[in-house]
């Protein structure tokens, strides 16, 4: 049998597939991000968002004032669906998120999904803000 430094030659290629999948391992240990149990699964819904949201800070995004890329970056809404609030706001202001599901511009099930990222307040609360409006 030919042999380098006492292992069968054999061995060799064995012996270098088992030391790249415990490198490869070592690495995946060592890599910070995700462990096996961060693993998640959004509905369209729950989909992170581009739109930085921080309810407590007040920075939901109004439907009444949202451009049509911020209503597009909302879970649940696409083109038809921001197409659809801007006709709906365009004929009377949205007052509430309730207004929204009432005036039937929304599923429920999208309009569920938007709390916590949306909000449509009545134009009035505006009106201190900047005086113009």
């Amino acid at each position: 049998m030919n042999q380098r430094g006492g292992i069968p030659a054999i061995w060799w290629p064995a012996l270098l597939a088992g030391l790249a999948l415990v490198a490869g391992l070592a690495t995946l240990a060592a890599t910070p991000g995700a462990a096996p149990g961060d693993v998640r699964i959004y509905e369209a819904w729950d989909r992170p968002s581009p739109i930085p949201v921080d309810p407590a800070a007040d920075r939901l995004v109004d439907l009444n004032r949202a451009s049509r890329a911020e209503l597009e970056a909302l879970p649940g809404i696409g083109e038809a669906r921001a197409e659809a609030i801007m006709a709906a706001r365009e004929e009377a202001p949205l007052t509430s998120l309730a207004e929204v599901g009432e005036r039937d511009v929304l599923p429920a099930r999208v309009l569920a999904g938007l709390t916590g990222w949306a909000t449509a307040r009545d134009p009035a609360h505006y009106l201190g803000e900047d005086g113009a409006r």
